[in-house]
């Protein structure tokens, strides 16, 4: 993408979009920000505490109250503690449960496949929790935080970026980082990305249904599993139910196209989950929503996407950083902040902010692209299907779900 200041307008290839540049007028030529984070959720928060930690200043903003939910299974990989150790600091806040393995069904449930190990490969968080608790590490580090803050318009051009906010605030710095979802406003203002394309997309309805702990320690024991239905009805995902400690989350996610009616599914599943006793009798479900997640999107971005351009970087969903084959979003997207802070920090010390989209593209096709990569085919299939016989690939299998280490035969 290439900025044309004198029209005021995003020109990308032959597109021109008429979303102005706002700019910065001469009595805030300087920008009162070093950096400003359009949503606070993992991946925002995670950003706004490293640069903070920098001792630059950030903004960061959002459009919620806290605490506030989200939908989304809520599961910690365990990498993140070695990528983020501070979060050690926080497991007592926010670990519902450490889980330790995986059970593995096919998908109509009538074949099974264990992976267990002596130390947690995972963590199950509640969202509530863990966002609030983010947030507030940004906010010790030195952030400022603005919840209730809708975001109204984002524009940048060489001398600085501008982003305003529906409560008529104008706020302005050298960068701007778009933390800001699936339907990221950050990327449509700037002409980043108009929309995700349904290949792009996975559609997922869970819920964490209040459980008493003795019942969950009941039903999946002391060293609970995570359990997982592997293209279950069919559909291009798979279904799960994570033991948490005072809740169960059941969900289904999978590719647009497969799942035209989740609902019937996720019920479907939700009688299989208790007619196997996985789940208690009297567990209930209410009419849970479902949400989008560009699974695997910022490695099969279109012509007219990208995840960073000038002085607009983009993280988390808002780039497209979750798993292509888990749908996994927490972990990658904090590793999209990391990638993106460093950048921005390195950036700002050598004076030049414009060099971080740069920056942050070479670190992300390096370290992470190939994290969320969508992997299928044939062979996939094949492994898939042997796992349920064979220890060793239910192994392998386990070790690339849980860890994203590479599937081979």
């Amino acid at each position: 993408m290439r900025l044309d200041i004198n029209a005021g307008l995003h020109i990308i290839g032959d597109r021109v979009l008429r979303t102005p540049f706002v700019g910065l007028n001469e009595e805030n030529a300087m920008p009162h920000h070093d950096v400003i984070v359009v949503g606070a959720g993992p991946a925002g928060s995670t950003a706004a505490k490293l640069l903070a930690d920098q001792k630059l200043s950030v903004l960061l903003l959002d459009k919620k109250t806290f605490p506030r939910d989200k939908i989304c299974a809520g599961w910690l990989n365990a990498g993140a503690l070695a990528d983020f150790p501070y979060l050690r600091d926080g497991l007592g806040d926010i670990v519902e449960s450490p889980f330790y393995g995986v059970t593995f069904f096919n998908g109509n449930m009538a074949r099974r496949a264990e992976y267990f190990q002596e130390e947690p490969a995972g963590y199950l968080t509640l969202r509530t929790k863990l966002d609030t608790w983010l947030k507030d590490c940004a906010v010790n580090a030195g952030a400022k935080f603005v919840s209730g803050c809708t975001v109204t318009d984002v524009s940048h051009d060489r001398k600085g970026a501008t982003v305003r906010c529906g409560e008529g605030e104008v706020h302005t710095a050298k960068v701007v980082i778009g933390a800001d979802g699936v339907a990221s406003r950050v990327a449509r203002r700037t002409g980043l990305n108009l929309g995700w394309q349904n290949h792009q997309l996975v559609i997922c309805v869970n819920e964490d249904i209040p459980c008493p702990p003795e019942a969950v320690r009941k039903h999946f024991g002391e060293k609970p599993r995570i359990l997982m239905s592997l293209g279950y009805s069919m559909i291009t995902g798979y279904a799960w139910a994570f033991p948490k400690r005072a809740h169960i989350c059941v969900g289904i996610g999978g590719r647009v196209t497969s799942t035209k009616n989740i609902a019937l599914i996720f019920s479907n599943f939700f009688e299989d989950l208790k007619r196997l006793e996985i789940i208690p009798p009297d567990l209930k479900w209410t009419d849970t929503p479902t949400a989008m997640d560009p699974a695997g999107a910022a490695a099969n971005l279109t012509a007219e996407q990208a995840f960073a351009e000038g002085r607009v970087l983009l993280v988390g969903d808002a780039g497209g950083f979750s798993s292509g084959n888990t749908g996994e979003g927490i972990y990658p997207g904090m590793l999209s902040a990391k990638h993106a802070a460093h950048a921005v920090i390195e950036a700002i010390k050598s004076g030049d902010e414009m060099r971080a989209a740069a920056m942050y593209k070479l670190e992300v096709e390096k370290s992470l692209l190939g994290y969320v990569r969508t992997v299928g085919g044939t062979t996939l299939l094949m492994i898939l299907n042997m796992m349920y016989s064979s220890p060793r690939l239910t192994e392998k299998v386990a070790r690339s779900y849980l860890f994203g280490e590479p599937l081979k035969l």
